[in-house]
């Protein structure tokens, strides 16, 4: 299995939560709630991942993989 490091933080200054997903360049802001920043942000991985579908290399096969998200630890 492998795991995808997801950064939840709060911004003091307008006491509001965000997330940040490095690997994939994703950050988002402007959560009212960790809970919310922690929900968010799996939709914004399944869109970032739904969003390269990109064209395929001439005469390349395509193979398609079912990814499943959830919270461990």
């Amino acid at each position: 299995m492998t795991k995808l490091k997801v950064e939840i933080f709060h911004d003091h200054e307008v006491d509001l939560w965000g997330f940040s997903v490095p690997l994939l360049s994703i950050i988002g802001t402007g959560c009212l709630s960790r809970e919310d920043a922690e929900r968010y942000v799996l939709d914004a991985i399944e869109f970032t991942l739904e969003e390269g579908d990109a064209e395929p290399t001439e005469g390349a096969d395509i193979v398609n993989y079912e990814l499943s998200l959830r919270k461990v630890g």
